[in-house]
């Protein structure tokens, strides 16, 4: 199944009404996304919050000191609709502008390169129990490159319970180094591949990243593992024809848009992109080339 996903920041702020967020988790449904990426995932805001290993989304203290300590009604109406309507909701961790890859970094260094004992450990482990229903992890490397404490903190997630996500823009090498690495430790616990394929990202081409990917990791199979990610800045024709140019690569698992509040801005419809994602991506094509 080809995968349709919608990436959303502000949109699912902690602070709203459940009611509210629940309402707009049918309207993500009924547009036709079968994902939602959830982001930002931060840890801290200054030294003290970072050393302690506190995790917020954007302005809000989710985890704090081994608890969750956010809005009882956002981890409710979420978890509702990944067990209602089977949506698949994900966490994105990093992003553009911030640097958690460098506290992460820092973190590592600090508690003897890994993270046991560490309270970021606490709060992860914190966070897998709120958050069962979750189905991946999405790391947006955009800060700090840096090998070791990366694929460590990976790894992290991954004993902790969580699958991944990876979400590269550029630097394919320090992507491709690391996911070979946990595939090694980790088979088949890095899912899927996010490539942005916009802005920063717009040379990026996803059968040659998928065969790097095999290339670096003997033995993996790269089919359907990338989804392909547009922005709301296109409109949707021109979605949907980006799409057509790679949608016959066995490769791709689907297509990606950020952002919700984006499309909202610019006075779209949600499901003009669902739509223009899938009619680009040629389910009924890629269904019969996938599975031949």
């Amino acid at each position: 199944m080809t995968a349709i996903v919608l990436h959303a920041e502000e949109e699912f702020d902690p602070a709203l009404p459940r009611q509210t967020l629940a309402s707009m988790l049918d309207d993500v449904r009924a547009a036709g996304f079968d994902a939602l990426s959830l982001g930002l995932l931060h840890i801290g805001r200054d030294e003290e919050t970072v050393i302690a290993g506190e995790l917020r989304y954007n302005e809000t203290l989710l985890f704090s000191e081994d608890r969750y300590l956010g809005p009882s009604g956002w981890l409710t109406s979420l978890g509702d609709a990944a067990n209602r309507y089977g949506l698949r909701i994900a966490l994105v961790f990093g992003g553009a502008g911030h640097h958690d890859f460098r506290a992460i970094r820092l973190l590592h260094a600090r508690h003897g390169a890994c993270f046991e004992g560490s309270g970021l450990r606490r709060n992860l482990l914190a966070l897998r129990v709120a958050m069962p229903w979750l189905d991946s992890i999405e790391l947006s490397c955009e800060d700090t490159y840096d090998h070791d404490s990366f694929v460590d903190f990976a790894s992290l997630l991954v004993e902790l319970g969580f699958d991944l996500a990876l979400r590269p823009s550029m630097f394919r090498d320090f992507w491709v180094r690391a996911f070979a690495e946990l595939h090694a430790r980790h088979p088949g616990r890095v899912r899927r591949c996010h490539l942005q394929c916009h802005a920063k990202g717009s040379g990026n081409a996803p059968a040659e990243w998928a065969r790097a990917f095999e290339s670096a990791a003997p033995g993996f199979d790269a089919n359907g593992f990338i989804i392909a990610a547009e922005w709301a800045e296109n409109m949707p024709q021109e979605i949907r024809e980006s799409l057509r140019g790679h949608a016959r690569e066995a490769c791709l698992g689907g297509g990606a848009i950020w952002s919700l509040e984006r499309i909202i801005a610019n006075g779209a419809e949600p499901a003009s992109y669902a739509d223009a994602i899938r009619a680009g991506l040629h389910d009924d094509d890629r269904r019969a080339l996938i599975h031949a």
